[in-house]
Parts: C-alpha cells; structure tokens; sequence
C-alpha cells in the first residue's frame, strides 16, 4: 500500500466517522468502535446513499474545510446550512443509537 493509498484510505475512513456510518454499519468491529474499521470505500458504497444528501454535502464541506486548513468555526461560518445538516444528521443517528442501548 502507498502513501497516498494510506492517505485515501484515512481520509475516507474520517468522511465515514463524519457521517456516523457505523450506526448504520452490520460490522460488530465498527460498532463496538463507533468508528470505522474496516473498508470505509466498501460502507461509503453501501450506506451513503442512506444519508440525507444535505448532510453528504455537509460531511465535503468539512473535508474541504479542513484540507485547506481551516478551523472548524471557520468552516462552520463558511457553510453553516451544510454544517447544520451535518449536525442535525448525526443527532439523528446518535438518537438512533441511544434507542437500540435501552433495553
């Protein structure tokens, strides 16, 4: 595996944790981690098209943000209707999975 393979590879796995794919994710490994573990490019295949669009964008403009090296108040003030997607997507999911811990 390359550099940049290694880099893709991260920068794919932190787009998946963005967006919380692991609540929507079947793997005990990325579950039991609330991150991704495993193949983010396999999961992002697979669960992103679950995730509101207004979130996805909201998930490029951090990203975007971030490789330009900006802060997250900076991104924030930048996008604020795409953060706040963001931000109401993974409340959802953070809900969801608070529902499944009670018994």
């Amino acid at each position: 595996m390359t550099t940049t393979d290694r880099s893709n590879t991260a920068l794919r796995r932190y787009a998946s944790d963005l967006l919380w794919l692991h609540v929507l994710c079947g793997k005990p490994a990325c579950r039991r981690a609330r991150a991704c573990m495993r193949n983010p490019r396999s999961c992002a295949r697979r669960y992103s098209p679950m995730i509101p669009e207004p979130a996805r964008v909201g998930m490029v403009a951090f990203l975007t943000g971030l490789q330009q090296g900006a802060a997250e108040n900076e991104i924030r003030a930048a996008a604020p209707l795409e953060t706040d997607a963001l931000d109401q997507w993974t409340a959802c999911a953070a809900a969801a999975l608070a529902a499944k811990a009670r018994p």
